[in-house]
């Protein structure tokens, strides 16, 4: 997981140039057209802790929640269902105590999803590398992310498959806040789901 812009910049605190999460690739058809559909390997479920925290509320402008998990040594999953009301921007920041922050965002006027880590933490080593990654998405009612965070990566899989998209981060301290906001309409989160992840001892 590295690009070769920076390749040979990134800092090596955390786990420089680690690998993405194992995933498996299918073939899906939509309106007569053919593409690969990239969801998480089903045995990443076996590092998912037994315990983990449940959310679910609406979000008109802002919804905060200031601790995603307890004891947070950085690697977690968060399974979150959204169901849009009339919302255009639906966006959440994952952030820590020290201001560091990772913003990803659905447009569903541009049918876009945004990841922003250009204030994620450790960004000076390269110019290339504060950047915001965009993939397409379908305006759908029901939104569905899993999101795999890591000391040094987060890594989004959206519409059952449809967009995956991966990032290395560098904060200084593990991502154990997260901030929902709307835009041009309200969202409810049916479901937010955090695991800590973890090989079992």
């Amino acid at each position: 997981m590295s690009n070769w812009q920076y390749a040979n910049d990134v800092p090596t605190q955390q786990y420089r140039s680690a690998n993405s999460v194992p995933r498996d690739l299918s073939l899906y058809t939509s309106r007569g057209e053919t593409y690969i559909k990239v969801t998480p390997s089903p045995e990443l479920l076996k590092l998912r802790d037994k315990s983990s925290m449940k959310y679910a509320f609406k979000v008109d402008r802002n919804h905060n929640l200031d601790k995603l998990i307890d004891d947070n040594t950085g690697s977690y999953e968060i399974d979150l269902t959204i169901k849009n009301k009339n919302a255009e921007v639906i966006g959440f920041q994952l952030f820590n105590s020290r201001g560091e922050e990772v913003e990803m965002y659905y447009n569903l006027i541009e049918q876009k999803f945004y990841m922003d880590r250009t204030k994620s933490g450790m960004i000076s080593f390269s110019k290339e590398f504060p950047s915001v990654t965009i993939a397409p998405v379908k305006g759908q009612d029901i939104l569905k992310i899993r999101l795999f965070i890591d000391k040094s990566s987060i890594e989004a899989f959206g519409d059952n498959g449809a967009f995956a998209m991966s990032n290395l981060v560098f904060p200084s301290e593990p991502y154990n806040r997260i901030s929902f906001y709307a835009k041009g309409g309200s969202y409810n989160v049916t479901e937010l789901t955090v695991y800590r992840l973890g090989l079992k001892k």
